[in-house]
């Protein structure tokens, strides 16, 4: 969810290949593998904290992570405590459902009456009674063209933020 939330990223893959080491016929499969709108690929491992801090499992990452280096491709280890909240997961994949019909168009009125408002921030049913669209509402958040705390259940008393309010 979070890689279809970057605009960097122009694809991505789950499980995109499974390496077979030759002479050990260990296996080694990657959870994402992404293609940059400059045009690199970039590999991504999520683990467990408590994985990372497994010797034998991080020496194995440190590993691969020189091997891919090598062949052009880096390998992101990213720990899974970075992205997973639950409240915050639940919003994206609600968000996320609720954005299919709009677009940037569409989406951007939002940004624009947010910043037309001497707070520069307005709850969801204010954008509503606007008679900006709910789809248009979830785009905008999802895509970051305007700002929700997503840590807390998302819904019609929630505050939308201008994105230009944090210099982001």
């Amino acid at each position: 969810m979070e890689l279809e939330r970057l605009s960097e990223i122009t694809a991505y893959q789950s499980q995109p290949f499974t390496l077979v080491l030759k002479h050990t016929g260990q296996r080694y499969t990657p959870d994402f593998a992404a293609e940059l709108r400059k045009g690199c690929v970039v590999i991504y491992e999520i683990k467990t904290d408590l994985a990372l801090t497994d010797p034998p499992t991080r020496d194995r990452l440190l590993n691969l992570q020189a091997l891919f280096a090598l062949c052009g491709y880096p390998l992101e280890i990213i720990c899974e405590s970075r992205f997973w909240h639950p409240i915050r997961t639940q919003n994206l994949y609600f968000l996320y459902q609720q954005s299919f019909g709009a677009d940037k168009l569409s989406a951007s009125l939002v940004p624009s009456l947010l910043r037309e408002s001497p707070r520069r921030t307005m709850t969801v049913q204010e954008l509503l009674d606007r008679q900006v669209t709910a789809a248009g509402i979830a785009y905008a958040v999802f895509f970051g063209l305007a700002l929700a705390d997503l840590h807390r259940p998302f819904g019609s008393r929630t505050q939308i933020l201008f994105r230009g309010n944090h210099g982001l």
